[in-house]
């Protein structure tokens, strides 16, 4: 979760791949390590629905993080699933010439048969296997079916105005509304989710419009289902 220091001690820092670093989280007073290991989650991933306590618009500076905080239970995987429904999923990189992000409205793509390539060429830029019901996307048709909360996680790699800028955001619970299948240009069948944000919550964060923080895109306090004070509306052209 993002914290002022956090992010600094990030952002100041580099560290090779055989060290540790320690990142102070005031609001959980939580000694957090990235490493290879991390530590049990405070709460079960397998929750359904919102997490008490983190609102939307909660920064995480990484999956072992949101994995830690019971916000998404895998640290490679998009879509997390707890007894054959979907929990959460994380939009990340991967995927551009089918996933779209309108804010409210998701298309999703789904994953691949080999979850850890997800049917991908090495470089990832390349279907080379048909997506199958299985895993995340069988998971994912029976939230749809169950009418299922999913909540949704921004990544900055994602290639879209409604991405933080740096590390992840969690943007509040959509449900899925529809599946389908399309073609990639080599015949492959890639499966796609159509998402939908349930109506109540607070605004998700905009590169540029809407709400945006003044001079940084790190907020400074999440512990209330309010809008931090550093927040401001700007008016959209």
């Amino acid at each position: 979760m993002y914290t002022d220091e956090s992010f600094r001690i990030k952002t100041t820092r580099k560290y090779g791949k055989g060290e540790r670093r320690i990142v102070k989280d005031h609001r959980t007073q939580l000694d957090v390590k990235e490493r290879e290991g991390y530590k049990t989650p405070v709460v079960k991933p397998g929750t359904s629905g919102d997490i008490d306590g983190q609102p939307v618009g909660t920064r995480y500076v990484n999956r072992a993080l949101l994995l830690e905080a019971g916000m998404h239970g895998s640290i490679r995987r998009g879509i997390y699933s707890f007894k054959e429904t979907a929990r959460s999923v994380v939009l990340s990189d991967g995927y551009e010439e089918f996933n779209k992000d309108k804010g409210n409205k998701i298309r999703l793509c789904g994953e691949g048969a080999d979850w850890m390539s997800g049917g991908r060429s090495k470089d990832g830029k390349m279907q080379v296997k048909d997506q199958e019901y299985t895993y995340g996307n069988k998971a994912l048709q029976n939230t749809m079916q169950s009418g299922e909360p999913v909540r949704v996680i921004r990544g900055y790699k994602l290639d879209s105005k409604y991405a933080p800028r740096n590390g992840f955001r969690y943007d509040g619970l959509y449900i899925v509304i529809g599946c389908y299948e399309k073609r990639d240009k080599n015949g492959y069948r890639i499966i796609l989710f159509k998402l939908e944000r349930l109506p109540g919550q607070l605004p998700i964060g905009v590169r540029g419009a809407f709400w945006a923080y003044p001079d940084s895109d790190i907020p400074s306090r999440t512990s209330s289902h309010t809008l931090p004070s550093d927040w401001q509306q700007i008016s959209v052209n």
